[in-house]
């Protein structure tokens, strides 16, 4: 391994020729790839909501407290964040 030089742009190895190495570029016949963790943050967020919505459901049903419409409004937005979530990671044509 070479030493590392401080220089104006920054630190360089001392064997750097500027070229990119071959090995730094995907190959063109391979397909562009999707991000690691695609959808990942709205399939929590609904997995959440939902089971949030639930545990509060049936805790209000021990209790014996009326249940309104309110109640599925946060249901309601789980399963749209975990739906939407889903089909982000869906990596198929279309």
């Amino acid at each position: 391994m070479g030493r590392f030089v401080v220089c104006r742009e920054g630190a360089r190895s001392e064997n750097y020729t500027g070229q990119m190495n071959w090995t730094d570029r995907p190959p063109s016949w391979l397909p562009p790839l999707p991000p690691p963790h695609r959808g990942r943050a709205l399939i929590v967020l609904g997995w959440i909501l939902v089971g949030g919505s639930f545990v509060y459901i049936f805790i209000m049903s021990y209790l014996g407290g009326t249940h309104t419409l309110l109640t599925l409004v946060p249901l309601l937005l789980g399963l749209l964040c975990l739906i939407s979530g889903l089909l982000r990671r869906d990596t198929r044509e279309r």
